[in-house]
């Protein structure tokens, strides 16, 4: 209301989202999703997203095309006109087309998802379509990638991943835990460096916990000292 009060709706575009899905014993998630935040089910990461730009997004309109959290810088540049540099490799893709027009559709692509928990279990998703890969590592030293096993279901049938098929579909299977080994690696190789990455530590949860909460402080501190420069 106050952008609109300002007279700024016309040229001021709003994406709003959820990072995760809802936190365990909230009661915010939906009884159709599996798992909560932190799990990589779609209850852990499936979020309705609202896009809001009078005069430019149709109002009323609903797209059920996909998008990750990754597809907002590129989104963002395209709305602003900005080019992006050519030594800039961005991972998302814009969006911005779908929300202009409900009836356009955006490339094919497959989805991945990776997380570490903060008891150090490693666990993996990816999605292609209708078919969801879910990898996890049972019992494996903390940290590690070890004891991987996989799930695969058809979410257009099966929302709450209820029915396992990887059984039954094993080259499915194959093919796409090769692609999310293919993601893993890339991220590996071109990743922005940090302290305690999540991608190839062995450290324990607590060791996780106290390596970020080192960076978190030292990053803190470092503000503050140019806050108090300036």
């Amino acid at each position: 209301s106050r952008i609109v009060s300002l007279g700024l709706e016309k040229n001021t575009f709003i994406l709003f989202f959820s990072d995760n899905g809802d936190a365990p014993n909230t009661n915010t998630g939906s009884p159709k999703l599996r798992g909560h935040k932190g799990s990589l089910y779609e209850g852990g990461h499936r979020v309705p997203a609202i896009a809001w730009w009078p005069g430019k997004i149709p109002a009323n309109s609903v797209s059920d095309a996909l998008g990750i959290s990754i597809d907002i810088m590129p989104t963002i540049l395209s709305i602003a006109g900005i080019e992006k540099p050519a030594s800039l490799s961005l991972d998302g893709i814009d969006i911005s087309p779908i929300l202009f027009d409900e009836s356009v559709s955006l490339p094919e692509r497959i989805l991945f998802w990776a997380g570490l928990s903060n008891s150090g279990r490693r666990s993996e998703a990816a999605r292609e379509g209708p078919w969801k890969l879910v990898v996890q590592h049972p019992d494996a030293p903390e940290g590690t990638y070890e004891n991987e096993t996989a799930e695969l279901y058809n979410l257009e049938g099966d929302l709450v991943e209820s029915t396992d098929l990887a059984e039954e579909m094993p080259g499915r299977v194959s093919t796409m835990l090769a692609a999310l080994h293919d993601w893993l690696a890339d991220t590996k190789r071109t990743r922005t460096p940090q302290p305690g990455s999540w991608l190839e530590t062995t450290s324990t949860g607590r060791e996780m916990n106290e390596s970020f909460f080192r960076f978190r402080d030292e990053k803190q501190q470092s503000y503050d000292a140019q806050f108090s420069q300036n």
